[in-house]
C-alpha cells in the first residue's frame, strides 16, 4: 500500500525532514502574512483566521502520516480477515491511500472556492501569489482529508466482502476492533482540526452552523463505515446466540422430562445432577454469545462520539439563544 502523497514528498526532500515539514506546514499562513504586509492583500481575513488555517495545515500534515501508517500497520489482520486476491494492489481495501489525483482535486477545490474567487475580484500580483502559494501549501490538510475519506471507504470495502471472523469465546469484537481503532482514530483527528474553526466561528452565526454540518458529516461517515462490518457482527452474533440456547435447550432437555414423569425429588436431583456441566457449559457459551459487540468498537466509542456531538449541539443552540437576546 502506497504511503500517502505528502510522506512520500517529505521523504524525497534532502536533508532533515522536520524543516521541511514546518516550512511545508506554515506555508499558508506566511503567504496570506506577506501578500498583506508587502502587498496589502485585499481579501486577507485577519490573523485569528490564518492562525486557524495554520494550525490546521500543520496538524493536517503529521495527521495525514499518522492515518497512513496506522492504514498500514492493519496488514496482519487484513491478511487474517481476507482472502489473498482481496490484498492484491487492483483489490486492496486501502489502495486508494496513496493517490496523486485525489489531495491535488482536495486542494484545488479550497482554492477554487476561496483564493481564485478573491482573485477574479481583486486581479493582481498579491492575489495571484496567493493562489500559487497556497495551493501548493494546502497540500497536506487536503491530503488528511482525502487519507480519512480513503480509510473510511476501505473499512465499507472491508465489510461488504466475506469476512473470516475470530470465534467470539475469544473475542466478543471478532477480530475487527482494530479496524474500528482505525476510523475513530479518524475521527478524532478530524475533530482535532475543526474545533479551531469551531472556536473562532463561535462568534458568527453562518460559520458556527457550517462547522457543525461539518462535524455531523465527519460523525455520520464515521458511522457509515463501519456500517457493513456491523451488519456482519449483527448477523454472526444473531447465528451464535441461537447456537447457544440450542446447546441450552440440549442440556435443559433431560431435567424437564425428569421433572415431567416424575414428581420424584431424586430422579430430578440425579438429572440436574448429571447435567450439570453441560449446563453449565451452555449457559457460559450463551453468555459470551450475548456479549459479542455489534460495532468494531466498544460502546465507550460511541459514547464519547454522542457526548462531542452533544457538546457540538448544546454550544450552538446557547450562540442562537443569545443572538436572540442581541448577546
Amino acid at each position: 500500500m502506497p504511503a500517502p502523497l505528502t510522506e512520500r514528498v517529505l521523504a524525497r526532500l534532502p536533508g532533515p525532514q522536520v524543516g521541511w515539514f514546518l516550512a511545508w506546514g506554515l506555508l499558508p499562513f506566511a503567504a496570506y502574512e506577506i501578500a498583506y504586509h508587502a502587498w496589502q492583500l485585499p481579501t486577507y481575513s485577519g490573523l485569528a483566521s490564518q492562525l486557524v488555517i495554520l494550525f490546521g495545515n500543520v496538524f493536517g500534515l503529521w495527521a495525514a502520516g499518522h492515518l497512513g501508517r496506522r492504514a498500514g500497520q492493519l496488514q496482519p489482520t487484513l491478511e487474517r480477515l481476507l482472502t489473498a486476491d482481496d490484498l492484491l494492489p487492483r483489490h486492496h481495501p486501502f489502495r486508494h491511500v496513496g493517490s496523486l489525483i485525489g489531495p491535488l482535486a482536495i486542494t484545488a477545490l479550497f482554492v477554487l472556492s476561496y483564493d481564485v474567487l478573491n482573485f477574479i475580484d481583486f486581479p493582481g500580483f498579491a492575489t495571484g501569489f496567493v493562489v500559487v502559494t497556497v495551493f501548493i501549501g494546502l497540500l497536506p490538510v487536503a491530503t488528511f482529508v482525502w487519507v480519512y475519506a480513503a480509510a473510511l471507504f476501505g473499512l465499507d470495502r472491508i465489510g461488504r466482502r466475506a469476512l473470516r471472523l475470530e470465534p467470539f469465546w475469544t473475542d466478543p469484537n471478532l477480530g475487527l476492533k482494530p479496524l474500528g481503532s482505525l476510523a475513530f482514530e479518524g475521527f478524532l483527528l478530524s475533530v482535532v482540526i475543526v474545533a479551531p474553526v469551531f472556536v473562532w466561528a463561535i462568534t458568527d452565526i453562518k460559520g458556527l452552523i457550517s462547522t457543525v454540518v461539518l462535524v455531523a458529516i465527519v460523525s455520520a461517515l464515521f458511522f457509515l463505515s463501519a456500517y457493513t462490518m456491523h451488519r456482519q457482527m449483527v448477523r454472526a452474533k444473531g447465528v451464535q446466540i441461537r447456537w447457544a440456547r440450542d446447546l441450552l435447550e440440549a442440556a435443559i432437555g433431560p431435567i424437564q422430562s425428569a421433572s415431567s414423569a416424575s414428581l420424584d425429588g431424586a430422579s430430578i436431583a440425579q438429572a440436574l445432577h448429571g447435567q450439570a456441566a453441560g449446563l453449565a457449559a451452555a449457559t457460559e457459551i450463551e453468555r459470551r454469545a450475548l456479549s459479542i459487540q455489534e460495532w468494531p468498537f466498544d460502546t465507550a466509542i460511541i459514547r464519547t462520539v454522542a457526548a462531542i456531538l452533544t457538546s457540538v449541539t448544546a454550544v450552538i443552540i446557547a450562540r442562537l439563544l443569545l443572538s436572540q437576546l442581541g448577546m
